[in-house]
């Protein structure tokens, strides 16, 4: 049986770099679009539940929350581009905010991996197409509660994929990558596997691809100067670029596996070939 080579989905990650403004968000899904993303993701939350008071980062979160209608104007907007529109959902009400939105594909954040009535309201969704789990600071274990939760549905399902993922923001070392989790998620679970990249520029997810993952996300900026906390480490639209190409090269050249034939291109070389009668 031959393998079929399964195209790589690529996620932008706007995540909060749109600062909280509706255009600079559109120019986002813009670049995205032509930079390779099929999937251009926000972050979907109410300040007030999702950190306390004192929280360092509460004044920027505050700043960067988005309201329904502009969620929903942002999923309209992003269809209207043919690039699919996903977020994060932080809690019970910001998934209900998406679903009410029609937002057909969910991203689970690492730090909820072990929220297992979240992901199950999200997986009985009844729109909902695709929810895609981070795997930062997690063990094999709760990768496979969930796995083994969502297996335990028998009704109508979105399809899962878990992302390997290193929650350090950005990555410091590359022996602080370990896409060896890439390979060994997927045997554990038996599910679809991608990778949720923190690493500067573009090298580490082609490796990825190489490794088996066949979703690719990548924080995304239309400028690292912006102000804003994650400008400086996501890719601007070139790096993305870059590494679509990479990601597609190295699937170009994984190719297919020989069967008992030779390839195509060898056609012009068996005359030369010396066999034995």
């Amino acid at each position: 049986m031959v393998k079929t080579i399964i195209p790589t989905t690529f996620i932008a990650e706007i995540g909060l770099n749109h600062n909280g403004s509706l255009d600079l968000a559109k120019k986002h899904i813009e670049q995205a679009k032509e930079s390779g993303a099929t999937i251009a993701k926000f972050q979907t939350y109410f300040t007030d539940t999702r950190v306390k008071p004192n929280s360092p980062i509460r004044s920027i979160l505050s700043q960067c929350e988005l309201n329904k209608d502009q969620f929903y104007e942002l999923k309209e907007f992003s269809q209207s581009l043919n690039i699919e529109f996903a977020s994060t959902a932080f809690c019970d009400k910001s998934a209900d905010l998406l679903k009410d939105i029609g937002c057909s594909v969910f991203k689970i954040a690492s730090f909820h991996l072990s929220n297992a009535k979240l992901i199950e309201k999200i997986i009985n969704f009844k729109d909902c197409k695709k929810i895609i789990v981070s795997t930062g600071v997690s063990s094999s274990a709760q990768i496979l509660h969930i796995n083994n939760l969502y297996d335990s549905i028998i009704d109508h399902k979105p399809e899962i994929a878990f992302l390997h993922c290193v929650s350090e923001y950005p990555i410091s070392s590359n022996k602080n990558i370990n896409l060896v989790n890439i390979p060994f998620i997927k045997s554990i679970t038996e599910k679809e596997v991608g990778f949720s990249d923190h690493s500067i520029g573009s090298e580490a997810p082609a490796i990825a691809v190489a490794l088996g993952a066949t979703i690719i996300e990548k924080h995304f900026t239309i400028d690292q100067n912006l102000p804003g906390a994650d400008h400086s480490m996501s890719a601007n639209p070139e790096i993305f670029k870059k590494m679509v190409q990479k990601c597609n090269l190295t699937l170009e050249m994984i190719g297919q596996r020989r069967l008992n034939k030779p390839y195509e291109c060898e056609k012009n070389s068996i005359p030369y070939c010396v066999t034995d009668n």
